[in-house]
Formats: structure tokens, sequence, C-alpha cells
């Protein structure tokens, strides 16, 4: 049976004792409501209608005819499939019903399939005081309690204590201490935004001097921020900035909105009034709903950081007056997975000209960030070309201590020969030191160029399987394709804000998010550390991450994989794409982390297998306590799953030696039989298709059940359900077939 309120939390490094310890304190859970659902059979409009637009109204308007929306800028016409996926965002009275969403997925006139979680009553909004979701989910967390093995990769301190097999207990700690310390406050009318972040801060803060005195004299820090009013237009502007709350590193944005939460029947819901916040913190990005009842409640939050038209048409390359490289780069080749799996080379590399048609190290002028303006205006630039790691899809450098040091002011190689044609030399090689910290940075510059590498090889594989400009992906400039500007991924080497770890920050598009990759190594002694940049499968991972957030409920929203289950799709599509890419012609059963931990078994449960004795994990075991509401385990599971779909479809089409599609579309890469030119011949690049494709049809918060039927959806519209039978299986043989329950 599904549980009514579901958690999303980072969790710990799968290592030993010995190992620094991880723990970032996060927060994630809100309402899980009934009436929420995707659909996957069939709708027409009646009349018939050709504009998808006008289609989705019309499915709004049969499904709720009294609702209030509005179409979301994100929605756009897909330019491998051909599906448009359409936005809307439910409003009433002018305020955002936060989670009242509806996505349609929309091809020649019919509706596909849709999700929606559109709040269906007359009612108004509800005065009462709603249902608690943080203190009901405690109170059923709290009999989930049991020792764990199932970590993964969080940032970390090195000053943080020892925490063995005890993810669930900190989740619990991070979540529940401080629910009696904030109802102990005295009520207060009326809750402004002022007082709704403050008492978010409260539960949030990792620092429990700072959440003693605020509880303990709270009208004194009531008194200390300062509130900006901004006059709006329409409802997703912000109204409020929170200047001066402690423990933000920037004006908290408010706004009043509204929120379902479960009522006690089997359909319905109530609707709240809510003050809607976005807080930045050192470690976190949370967007919160807070009650507006005394004391203020969070009734939804969501961190953004995650740990370790009628046709289709072909992608094409643009023609340019100027393309950069080849460039020469000393790095692991993309097909060696770390320093145990082969050698670094000096590899001559061509950026792909239908991705990056103007090259890696290319970014107009008037396309960089405000930072970026700075920078480059204290001289006069001539060229759109950088001769270090800054370019149109990925921003590297170093992310040591000294916080306050901008973003372009940060270390980065330098070529050294000039552009056109780069190169990036640079040996790796630690040895033993008592300051290994110190012998770690030596080799910074090896380390920003495999990230730099990676980033860009894996931002070109991904858009030529769909995630491109109008589907929302990183890139500073979009050459006129459509989508939001001015985000490339800011990824950073060897990053002071922890070890043992890695994370990437969800942003919508249009703004740059971040990851940050770590050193691994123990508390003690003098062997170098692992640098995670190193490793690929770990830097990979989190780069799915931002594919995931922007492609599940579109674009503009990052909060769409915020629940435990919907959690653990992310981290299982991450850990899968990893698997993907490693994946040769002879059969290995693979793990993740395996060089970065020093652990034979990486640092998941159970090697990713198709054996059921080597990894037994089924969907079954999402009802084991000790897999509630933990994504990383959650995730083990969807990977694995994925893993068998894999090998079937290998199985039936064989395996190419490459991911990546020619420029020109051949027929060994494709299939040309029916014309068709988009759908990839052999199983492993199927499979990443399908992945990707069916990430697009998926509503907001989905469960593993909408992601096996999203899967089959693509695979229909792809290949007409060539592959249905394959697909089935590969599902059901781990438990995820036709009568699946939990």
């Amino acid at each position: 049976m599904r549980r009514l309120i579901v958690l999303s939390s980072i969790a710990l490094s799968a290592l030993s004792t010995s190992l620094i310890p991880s723990h970032r304190k996060t927060l994630s859970f809100g309402p899980r409501l009934r009436h929420a659902k995707f659909v996957t059979t069939p709708w027409s409009p009646q009349p018939p209608l050709d504009d998808p637009h006008e289609i989705a109204f019309a499915l709004a308007a049969h499904l709720h005819p009294r609702a209030e929306y509005h179409l979301r800028d994100d929605s756009y016409t897909d330019t491998l499939s051909g599906i448009s996926h359409i936005y809307l965002q439910q409003y009433i009275n002018g305020l955002t019903v936060l989670n009242g969403k509806l996505n349609a997925n929309i091809k020649d006139g019919v509706v596909l399939s849709y999700g929606e979680s559109f709040f269906n009553a007359t009612n108004p909004p509800n005065l009462t005081v709603p249902v608690d979701v943080h203190t009901e989910f405690c109170s059923d967390f709290g009999l989930q309690l049991a020792p764990q093995f199932f970590l993964a990769q969080a940032p970390l301190s090195p000053d943080d204590p020892a925490h063995e097999h005890m993810e669930t207990a900190i989740i619990r700690q991070d979540t529940c201490a401080r629910l009696k310390l904030a109802s102990s406050t005295l009520p207060r009318t009326p809750v402004d935004a002022r007082m709704a972040a403050i008492y978010f801060v409260i539960h949030a803060t990792s620092r429990d001097e700072l959440a003693n005195a605020l509880a303990s004299d709270l009208d004194l820090h009531l008194r200390q921020p300062t509130v900006l009013h901004q006059s709006i237009t329409n409802a997703s502007q912000w109204s409020h900035f929170v200047q001066g709350v402690p423990d933000t590193t920037e004006p908290v944005k408010a706004r009043l909105a509204l929120i379902q939460t479960p009522s006690r029947g089997p359909h319905d819901s109530h609707l709240h009034y809510a003050w809607e916040l976005l807080v930045h913190m050192d470690q976190n990005t949370y967007e919160v709903a807070m009650s507006i009842t005394s004391p203020p409640m969070i009734l939804s939050v969501i961190d953004r950081v995650s740990d370790l038209l009628p046709h289709a048409s072909l992608q094409r390359m643009l023609t340019v007056d100027a393309v950069d490289g080849p460039h020469v780069y000393r790095v692991f080749p993309w097909d060696v997975n770390d320093p145990d799996s082969g050698s670094r080379k000096m590899l001559t590399v061509d950026a792909d000209r239908v991705a990056s048609p103007r090259g890696w190290h290319f970014i107009p002028i008037d396309h960089g960030s405000s930072e970026f303006h700075a920078i480059a205006g204290h001289g006069p630039r001539m060229s759109d070309y950088r001769e270090t790691t800054l370019g149109n899809n990925v921003f590297a450098q170093e992310w040591w201590e000294r916080p306050s040091r901008p973003l372009l002011e940060r270390l980065r190689p330098i070529s050294s020969t000039p552009w056109p044609s780069l190169t990036f030399n640079y040996t790796y090689a630690p040895e033993p030191q008592e300051n290994r910290t110190a012998e770690a940075q030596k080799h910074i510059n090896a380390s920003i160029t495999q990230l730099w590498y990676t980033a860009n090889v894996a931002h070109d594989l991904f858009y030529r399987y769909g995630f491109d400009e109008i589907a929302g992906n990183f890139q500073q400039h979009n050459f006129g394709r459509g989508g939001k500007e001015h985000d490339a991924v800011i990824i950073n080497a060897q990053d002071y804000r922890g070890y043992n770890g890695s994370s990437f920050e969800r942003k919508p598009d249009g703004e740059n998010p971040v990851c940050k990759i770590h050193l691994w190594g123990t508390r003690y002694g003098t062997v170098p550390y692992n640098d995670g940049a190193f490793e690929a499968d770990l830097v990979l991972h989190e780069l799915v991450h931002g594919l995931s957030g922007r492609l599940v409920g579109g674009p503009a929203d990052v909060s769409c994989l915020a629940g435990a289950e919907a959690g653990g799709l992310s981290e299982g599509w991450s850990d899968f794409v990893t698997l993907v890419v490693r994946t040769r012609p002879t059969y290995r059963d693979l793990a993740i982390g395996v060089w970065a931990s020093q652990k034979p078994g990486g640092i998941r449960s159970h090697p990713y297998s198709l054996n059921h004795t080597t990894n037994p994990a089924t969907y079954k075991y999402l009802d084991h306590p000790e897999y509630s509401g933990l994504i990383h385990p959650i995730g083990e599971v969807w990977a694995n799953i994925l893993w068998g779909v894999l090998h079937r479809l290998i199985g039936t089409h064989g395996i190419n030696p490459s991911l990546f599609p020619p420029e020109d579309p051949d027929g060994f890469f494709y299939r040309l039989d029916k014309g068709n030119h988009s759908v990839p011949r052999h199983g492993n690049t199927l499979a990443l298709r399908l992945m990707i494709d069916s990430m697009k049809l998926l509503p907001c918060n989905p469960t593993f059940l909408d992601a096996r039927n999203a899967l089959l959806q693509a695979d229909k519209h792809l290949t007409e359900g060539e592959n249905t039978c394959d697909i089935w299986c590969g599902f059901a043989e781990r438990g995820l077939g036709i009568a699946a329950r939990v």
C-alpha cells in the first residue's frame, strides 16, 4: 500500500568507516495526492483539432471544466519524435496551485498520454489548520527506523562524526528533530513572508545553536530581516524578497500561493494558502511551501541539490562562419571509466558539429554571465573563443576554499598552443604525502581538463538523443534553436565543501546548474586522495540528474523528482546511463564508484547484474522498511530493472560499439527501412533513446509504474511497439510486470 507522505533525501556514501564520512543535511518531503494520475490511453478532442495547445486546453476542459490554468512557456515540440509536450499550471483566484499540474503529450491531433493533479473541487481555500504533513511524515517514518546498508554519493564535511549504516536515522534526525522546538514558540499572526522564512530555517539549518536561538527569541530575529516588496503582474513572479534571514546566502524569494493536501477520502484533496519560498543556503537550494497558520508548518519542501510538430525532423548541423579544433587533451578516453580501467592518452578531439556547432571552447561575448562580462570587460575581447575550460556547454574550474572568490577568477588550465588548435597536456601522478590536499591540488589542471572533456562529451551525446535546446539542455548560446540560454553547467573540481561524494543542483531552464566533484579518501594517512574527476561513472551520474531534472515535468519545473519514488527514479536513471556507457559486447556485471571508494563492490549494495543471486532486488523491495523514503536504494532497484531491459534489447538487436550517432545519418547506426532516420538500430542505442523519450512523457513526481508505462509508450511511438515483448519481459523479471503492486 502506498504511503500518503513521501520523502526524498540525499544519503551517505557506501564506504567503510575508515573513509571520511559524509553527511549533508537535506530536507525533502511533501503530500502524495491520491487523485494524481498518469494516463496512457489515447484521447482525441471532438471536433478534431490540429494545434497542440488547443488540444491540451480541450483536454483540461474535458477533465476539469471550471479549472483556471496558464500555458507554461517551456512547452515544446520535440525535435526527434515530433511529439508536443504541453504543460499547464493551475491557478485559482490568481494564485498558483503549487501541486496542480497537467502535462499532455500530443501528436497528429491525438493526446497520446497525459498526467494531471489539478484540484477538482469547488470549495474555496481552507483557512483552517491543514493536515500537518511534516508531523505525519515523521510519525510514519519513525516506524521504519532500522540499520541501513544503502549509502550513496553526497557532499560531506571531513569533520562530521562517523555514521555507519545509519541513513534512516540520520534522515529522521535531519527532518524531524526540531518539530517540538518550532512548535514551542508562541503563535503569532499574521504569518508573513519573514516569519515563514525564519520558521523554515529553524528546521533547515545545520547549526543547532542557531535553531535554538531563533526559537528562543523569535521576536528579536523577526525584526532583523528586511522585506522588499515588488509589484507583480502575474502569480509566477516573486512578490517579496526577505533580506538578512540567518544562514541563507541570498535574499529569500517569497509569494503567496495555494497547495493541496490529502483528504481522508480516496480522491479529494483540501486547498490551503501557503507562502512559497525559494531559499538558498550554503549546501542546499530549497523550494518550500509554508502554511499561513501560526505557527507556520512545512507543507512541502524540495531540495534542488541531488547527490552522487506533425512530423519528426532530424537534428541538423548549422552553417557557421568559424569552427574551432580539433583540440588535444590528455585524458582518460570516454570508454575508460577510471585509472584502474585503462590509461590516459593524448586525444585529438572534434566536438560533435550537430550538438556543438562552433565547438566546445566557443562563447559569444554577449552570452556570458554577469561575471563573465565583468572579467571580459577588463580588456578588449576580439574573439568568441576561449583558450581555457570556459565554453558554451561547460564552465570547469577548481573550487578550493575562498568561497567569496568569483567564478571567473577561479583557476583553470590554459592551452599551451593558440586557438584554433588548443592543447591541454597535464600529468596526473599523485604521490604519498602528509599534506594530501596540497598533493591533490598539484594536479588540478589534469582534474579540470578531465571534467571538461567528460562533461562536454556527455553534452554532445545527450543532445543527439533528444536533450537539445528546445528540450531545456545546458548552453550559454542556443544558436536560435529554441529554449532558454545562459545555463552552461558549472562543474567544480576538488570542491572543498565535501569529500567522498558529488552533487548536482538542478535549476530551471535558463539558470546555470552547479555540479560539485570531490576528493575521495580516508580520514588519516598519506595515501593520495582519489580525485572524483577521474571516475567517469560518478561524474556522469551527476550530469544525468541535470538531464532528468529538465525532462521530467518540463524544462521550467525542477521540482518533479522530489518524492521518494520519483527521486529513486532519478537516481536509477543516473546509474543506468553510466551502465549503458560501460556496456560491452561481452557481458559483465558492473558496479559504481569502485575506483574512487577503493571498494570492490563500489558504493551500491550490490553490483548491477542479470543474476538474481548476485543482485536479488525486485520491485517488491520497495515494500521493505529499509527502503522506505530512501532514494538511493530505490534507485538501485530501478537501475537494475532497466539493466535487464537493456540486455533484452541487446539480445534482439545487438550492440553498437559506439553510442555516438554519425553527423550524417547512415544505415549502420539508424534503421532506414521505414524511412525514419531517428530509430537507432542496436539495443544499447535504442535503450538510451527510449529512456530519454520516456522522461519527456512523464508527469511530475512519477512512480515506477508510470515510468514503466512511459517506456513502453515511448517504444510504441518510436518503433510502433516492436519491442513491447522484450520490454515487458525485462520489467516482469524483476517484479514490475502487468500485475505489479506494492
